[in-house]
């Protein structure tokens, strides 16, 4: 309910920019931004409309130079692509990104995302790598969610590949 909530909220914000016809490529940005995340966080959710709020937002944060902004968006894009299957959008989307990426927070998403897209591609032993790398950033950032998730898909790919 939360999320169908969301998305009536992240409409209206839209449409009131339309409406007003607001010049603040960011503020664009971050609407879409967060009608993107409340299609796509909701396992039921319509990850073809995430996809198009996604895209609308990199495009405006683009537009302004707002690269932590874009770097965001498109971890979240590539997350996208990874659950429509659509593997080589996502590894073009870890690649982009890691080459953007000096901060050890976005590394460490990123290679909870790359983890995740080997393991999907069967490619067990690099998915661990990954993972592991990721769970050692994690631990030095002292983020406890990242690290259960991490833990989890580690321990999943490990009995994947049957370790």
């Amino acid at each position: 309910m939360s999320y169908s909530l969301a998305v009536r909220i992240a409409e209206e914000a839209a449409r009131l920019y339309e409406v007003k016809a607001l010049d603040d490529p960011n503020l664009k940005g971050k609407i879409y931004f967060n009608w993107g995340a409340a299609h796509a966080d909701n396992l039921k959710g319509d990850l073809n409309q995430a996809r198009v709020c996604y895209l609308s937002a990199l495009h405006s944060f683009k537009s302004v130079n707002a690269t932590d902004d874009v770097i965001r968006v498109n971890v979240r894009l590539g997350k996208v692509y990874l659950l429509q299957r659509e593997y080589s959008a996502a590894e073009d989307i870890i690649h982009e990104v890691r080459s953007q990426t000096s901060g050890e927070r976005i590394a460490m998403q990123v290679d909870y995302l790359e983890a995740q897209l080997k393991c999907s591609t069967g490619d067990y032993s690099r998915a661990i790598q990954i993972a592991e790398m990721g769970l050692e950033r994690a631990k030095k950032l002292g983020a406890k969610e990242d690290q259960r998730r991490l833990a989890e898909l580690l321990q999943k790919t490990l009995s994947k590949k049957g370790v």
